[in-house]
């Protein structure tokens, strides 16, 4: 048989390179649990500890639609925490879990939750830094919150898990509310599970959302 003839000048031949589209499926498999296992991490913070029982499935599901007034059953959360399987390995949360799951984390939806991280780095939300217990702050102490674009508030702890903004700059807490959070972690946002502002009905906030918060603690 002839030998094929050899290219001409500045004709490249075709390469058939053998590149199997499952390796690229799998790699963004890969970086989409990964993206819920943030998101299930954030969930975490603004429910106030980590969710591992039937109940706290119940309660997560109640909790959820008192906050943004969507549904997400208990059933659907145990599927995306692993705690069932009843769907096998091929379960993939639909979109509007994953939205209602954000909202409730402080997101205006799913796609604002992947950008803030694209935003933030990877890294800052592989890992979440010192916690610190309300129960463990005394009352009376001084807490400073700082978070992204100068924001700044001064707490005080009244009691036990409660907490008076003293002073607010940049921020939309004002002097005079009162605040009820489980826990302070800094890298990560702070989840109040209760505002309570003069004349208004209680409601939640987030402070940090996108780039979490750093505070100190000046015990008196």
């Amino acid at each position: 048989m002839p030998e094929a003839p050899p290219s001409a000048p500045g004709i490249s031949r075709r390469v058939d390179f053998d590149v199997p589209s499952c390796d690229i499926g799998r790699k963004a498999l890969n970086l989409r649990a990964i993206m819920i296992e943030r998101l299930k991490k954030a969930v975490e913070l603004r429910f106030g500890k980590t969710i591992g029982s039937p109940a706290d499935f119940d309660e997560l599901s109640m909790d959820i639609a008192l906050a943004g007034g969507k549904s997400i059953s208990p059933t659907t959360l145990k599927r995306i925490w692993n705690y069932i399987s009843d769907c096998g390995d091929a379960y993939r949360p639909s979109l509007y879990s994953l939205s209602t799951l954000a909202s409730y984390a402080g997101f205006k939806d799913y796609d604002d939750f992947k950008q803030s991280r694209d935003d933030a780095g990877s890294q800052s939300w592989l890992y979440f830094g010192e916690t610190l217990l309300s129960r463990d702050i005394p009352g009376g102490a001084v807490i400073e919150l700082y978070w992204y674009r100068g924001r700044h508030v001064t707490l005080r702890c009244t009691s036990e898990g409660q907490f008076e903004v003293l002073k607010s700059v940049n921020s939309k807490l004002r002097e005079g509310d009162l605040l009820e959070c489980t826990s302070f972690t800094r890298k990560a946002p702070l989840y109040v599970n209760r505002l309570l502002r003069l004349g208004q009905p209680a409601t939640t906030y987030v402070a940090g959302a996108r780039f979490g918060i750093s505070f100190s603690v000046c015990k008196k």
